[in-house]
């Protein structure tokens, strides 16, 4: 929403911008080093973690209260992972609709964090620890009926939350995880489909500054085009911890997943 020049394009804040630079300067906060180029982008060099800024990677936004990140994810070389400006999807059995993000969320000054996020709270349970922080996870989609032939997916389905980057998404990307849930209808706020974090010590067995959401939900009409958007995941922040100036760079709060294909042009080089 924020218009910062007259010939404004779309999603993009100033026509005068290339499309590639302005849309991933804004996802991803970073000061690219000299000679980088967002049309050619090595992303070898783009920070994967968007909480924990460095001399090498310097953040453009200092976050010093609380980061949180909902950052797009993609398997990458030697089982690693890639930052992304859209989320990963897959839709390899044609009935189904894949969709993961990764979360990270840390509060304190940049480079000086001594909690991580709690995974979700069910029945309005706390966490342990002194800081009280609520994030809540929503998400939207490409609504549609079964046998109505518009809109793509389904209401039904599942979530998960798992501790690793999966390496496939598919119908078993969920077995075993340890925290899941049905979907109804989107994941939203609401106390019957939040999906709540606490910012706390992590829980035993989980040691990890950031985590990994995976959506699934049926295919029941005809696919959008693919230069149009099938998902979308945003992270949001309690609004107690905004005024104290908490989350202030908010271009890697949401995430969009389109069908799987080569894309459209601001999206080469990914």
């Amino acid at each position: 929403g924020e218009t910062s020049s007259p010939l404004t394009e779309g999603l993009f804040r100033n026509a005068f911008e290339s499309k590639t630079t302005e849309q991933y300067s804004n996802l991803v906060n970073w000061i690219p080093s000299q000679g980088f180029d967002w049309s050619q982008p090595n992303w070898s060099l783009v920070p994967a973690d968007p909480c924990n800024p460095s001399a090498d990677q310097p953040a453009e936004v200092v976050e010093d209260t609380l980061c949180a990140a909902a950052t797009g994810v993609r398997p990458g070389p030697v089982g690693g992972t890639v930052r992304a400006a859209t989320a990963w999807t897959a839709a390899p059995d044609l009935t189904h609709f894949y969709y993961a993000v990764r979360v990270d969320a840390r509060y304190g000054a940049q480079g000086e964090y001594d909690a991580a996020p709690a995974l979700p709270m069910s029945d309005g349970e706390q966490p342990n620890g002194g800081i009280n922080i609520k994030l809540s996870l929503v998400d939207a989609y490409d609504r549609g009926a079964a046998g109505s032939g518009s809109g793509y997916l389904g209401d039904t389905g599942q979530w998960c939350i798992v501790a690793d980057l999966p390496g496939v998404l598919d119908a078993n990307t969920c077995s075993g995880a340890p925290i899941s849930g049905a979907l109804n209808g989107p994941l939203g706020t609401d106390s019957d489909h939040a999906l709540s974090l606490y910012l706390a010590p992590p829980p035993a067995g989980l040691p990890a500054f950031s985590f990994y959401v995976v959506f699934m939900r049926p295919i029941v009409g005809t696919p959008p085009a693919t230069n149009e958007p099938v998902v979308a995941v945003a992270l949001l922040t309690e609004a107690s911890a905004v005024a104290e100036g908490g989350d202030r760079f908010r271009g890697d709060d949401v995430v969009f997943g389109f069908l799987p294909s080569q894309g459209f042009p601001w999206m080469g080089g990914q």
